[in-house]
């Protein structure tokens, strides 16, 4: 093949667009290289403004779990104790309940026991001595028994120690109310 002959006028023009298309790139890479180092300048500056930031949002977490798990420490003493206490007291309550059930029920029971077999006992003479089928109706001594061991007739009565067990559970219900909680308790710390 034979190589194109331009005219001198073609020949110009073909080498002023090379010119031109060269300068046109070489102005595009001074530009991006310009836009580059603006860019690189310009994260640079926010970097050193934002690392600070950083560092101070790990010193707070940092901070803040050492106080979270502080707190979860104290909260966890804190239930524990309460645990504690809760026993001490239930096993206190207990033991104050079968002290008082001891101390109450047992002379209560012994005096309407007697106040029951001397009440029979009158009951059973008065028979004997009237000679007639009809039960004498003999006074409950109300200072000493509770309401429900009340009875009109002894043939009416319930039995004296049922009537004392509820006497004993009520009493204790009601000195539950009132105990307030934690007096006496050992502090801990």
């Amino acid at each position: 093949m034979t190589p194109i002959q331009l005219s001198p006028v073609a020949s110009i023009v073909l080498i002023g667009f090379y010119i031109l298309s060269s300068l046109t790139l070489v102005a595009l890479l001074l530009g991006l290289t310009l836009g580059l180092w603006k860019l690189n300048r310009l994260l640079e500056e926010y970097r050193l403004k934002i690392d600070p930031a950083l560092e101070k949002a790990n010193q707070v977490l940092s901070i803040t779990a050492q106080r979270v798990d502080s707190i979860g420490g104290k909260a966890e003493r804190i239930l524990t104790q309460g645990e504690e206490i809760t026993e001490n007291v239930h096993s206190r309550v207990e033991k104050t309940a079968t002290t008082v059930q001891k101390t109450v029920n047992a002379p209560l029971i012994s005096v309407n026991s007697l106040a029951a077999g001397i009440g029979r006992g009158l009951a059973t003479f008065a028979h004997l001595q009237n000679k007639e089928k009809r039960p004498v109706k003999l006074p409950v001594i109300t200072e000493i028994a509770p309401p429900e061991a009340q009875a009109k007739s002894i043939s009416e009565a319930k039995p004296v120690e049922d009537a004392l067990q509820e006497n004993i559970v009520r009493i204790n219900q009601k000195e539950q109310e009132r105990i307030p909680v934690g007096i006496g308790l050992p502090e801990k710390e």
